[in-house]
């Protein structure tokens, strides 16, 4: 959110000096400045999904085997139960996520601009795991019951854009264009968790244990998993230019970067988004 803030906060502050030289820039080399906000969505691959499925050393298992928690399970469950799958890669995804930022760029002709961009989203996930459940007796039950025990997550990504957009068709006030832009991005784990009767339980990520208290570890939380990852993509945007103070524009970017939750687990893959943009001085 700060970079977000900063981005936006360098944008206007361009835009207010831009406005003041614009008469001589156009005299000189004719280069435009023009600046806007976007809103739209992010589809992420589900790459890095797999990092909510509670399969840490202090996660699902963990909780369901403390010395406060068992007893609490045992009266809930009533019967002979175990954890039977964790939800696998390939099958936990991410929801589509709101992608908002904002965008600055100079027009270097009527065809060719470069641009930097920032969007933040949040991204959540909602999936479950099965619990399977022995009543031995009940004559009437084959084999075990299951149930599902919903789990989440929540994680904040920006992407830092920087690339060059190229017209290639004009018509009147409208306009298409390819871009083709370098990535990075930022992400951060942010809660990550299983309700069993509506209570919350905490999936722990890089944590320490910091003695006990009651028979049980004090987990204390190092540094959140997340980090800086590169990558690029390429889109394809229309313009409506609607008056010489405000452009509407319509753009969808496919991104192949690296997303990095830790060291040791940081996937490539690709994500779809795509935006709305309201422009000044294009």
């Amino acid at each position: 959110m700060v970079y977000l803030y900063t981005f936006l906060l360098f944008i206007f502050a361009s835009a207010i000096t831009a406005q003041e030289e614009a008469n001589t820039e156009e005299e000189t080399d004719g280069v435009q400045f023009f600046f806007g906000l976007n809103i739209g969505g992010l589809k992420a691959n589900g790459n890095t999904a797999v990092y909510y499925n509670g399969d840490t050393p202090y996660g699902v298992y963990y909780q369901f085997h403390t010395i406060t928690n068992k007893p609490v399970f045992d009266q809930y469950f009533k019967y002979n139960y175990k954890i039977e799958e964790l939800p696998q890669k390939g099958t936990i995804s991410y929801n589509t996520a709101y992608n908002i930022g904002g965008f600055a760029g100079l027009k270097l002709d009527e065809s060719i601009s470069v641009y930097a961009e920032l969007n933040i989203s949040k991204l959540k996930i909602q999936d479950a795991f099965s619990v399977a459940i022995s009543n031995p007796n009940d004559p009437t039950t084959f084999g075990d019951t299951y149930e599902q025990i919903p789990i989440f997550g929540t994680e904040s990504r920006s992407n830092l854009n920087i690339g060059v957009q190229a017209t290639f068709y004009q018509e009147e006030k409208f306009e298409s264009y390819f871009n083709f832009f370098g990535n990075v991005n930022n992400t951060r784990l942010e809660d990550n968790y299983f309700v069993i009767n509506n209570k919350k339980y905490t999936i722990f990520h890089n944590v320490s244990p910091n003695g006990s208290q009651n028979g049980q570890l004090n987990l204390q939380q190092t540094v959140p998993p997340g980090g800086i990852g590169f990558g690029g993509g390429a889109g394809l945007g229309a313009r409506y230019i609607y008056n010489e103070t405000f452009t509407f524009d319509l753009n969808y970017n496919a991104t192949y970067a690296r997303t990095r939750m830790s060291s040791d687990f940081k996937p490539f893959g690709l994500q779809h988004s795509a935006v709305v943009r309201i422009l000044w001085g294009f």
